[in-house]
């Protein structure tokens, strides 16, 4: 949950992760810390998102700010995820 700009509402962040093959095999492999960049990869493909993903969309869109989106990103890399995204 994060704050608007103006502070006064909460909004979601959300995560999207499906269950395709590769999904599945990370989880069966071990490899999770693969997880998260394939969520990323299917975004267009199969409507995933990564919660960096979805951050990045609100500040984007001038809901959030960036301080507000990394108060509860994960990512060491969101300034970096923010000025590349297109």
């Amino acid at each position: 949950m994060v704050k608007d700009k103006g502070g006064e509402n909460i909004l979601p962040v959300v995560e999207v992760m499906r269950s395709t093959t590769t999904i599945q095999a990370c989880i069966r492999e071990g490899r999770l810390d693969e997880i998260e960049q394939n969520i990323e990869k299917g975004r267009a493909q199969y409507h995933m998102q990564s919660m960096d993903q979805h951050l990045i969309e609100l500040c984007k869109n001038d809901i959030i700010t960036i301080h507000e989106a990394k108060r509860v990103s994960r990512s060491m890399d969101l300034d970096r995820k923010l000025n590349f995204t297109a």
